[in-house]
């Protein structure tokens, strides 16, 4: 096999390894938005705050917007 084709071989390996590094950036994207995305839906549907409305009971929920805040910094670390 010539040299050249071995280069022009090199070339497109190079180019198609670039593609894929490419896909894995953005399937790692992708799959850290869903992430957040289902954090944070299944933070606010289980800890939805009965009290907001009502200056007695309003700091009652904030503990748990915090750990809500928290499982969404895991989400963050797990892909990093």
């Amino acid at each position: 096999m010539p040299l050249r084709d071995i280069l022009d071989k090199i070339k497109g390996l190079d180019s198609r390894l670039s593609d894929l590094t490419t896909d894995v950036e953005y399937l790692k994207q992708k799959g850290q938005a869903q992430c957040e995305l289902k954090e944070v839906e299944n933070c606010w549907s289980r800890f939805r705050c009965p009290h907001s409305r009502s200056k007695e009971h309003a700091g009652q929920c904030s503990g748990e917007r915090r750990s809500c805040a928290n499982r969404n910094e895991s989400c963050l670390s797990e892909d990093e």
